[in-house]
């Protein structure tokens, strides 16, 4: 295995990882917002739906455009690991 084949596969490694951390950080931040508008509702307090979605959104869209960004990128690497191992 050449030198550049394996920083390849350490480079799509990383990127794997940064792609599942970012899905499951975006996840959690909608799960977070969705607990919030659910607990104010249960305690029978007024919650101002719009307000927390327009607050919250930006976060979740980032979250989702790291993710994909990421699985852009190991879509590339994983291309070019395989021409090289042919």
């Amino acid at each position: 295995m050449s030198n550049e084949n394996a920083h390849l596969l350490i480079v799509e490694a990383k990127l794997r990882k940064a792609c599942k951390s970012a899905f499951f950080c975006g996840a959690l931040v909608f799960f977070a917002m969705v607990a919030i508008v659910m607990l104010g509702l249960a305690a029978e307090q007024p919650v101002d739906q719009k307000a927390i979605a327009e607050g919250w959104t930006p976060l979740i869209m980032l979250m989702a455009a790291i993710c994909g960004i990421c699985h852009f990128f190991h879509g590339l690497v994983k291309n070019k690991i395989q021409r090289l191992d042919q």
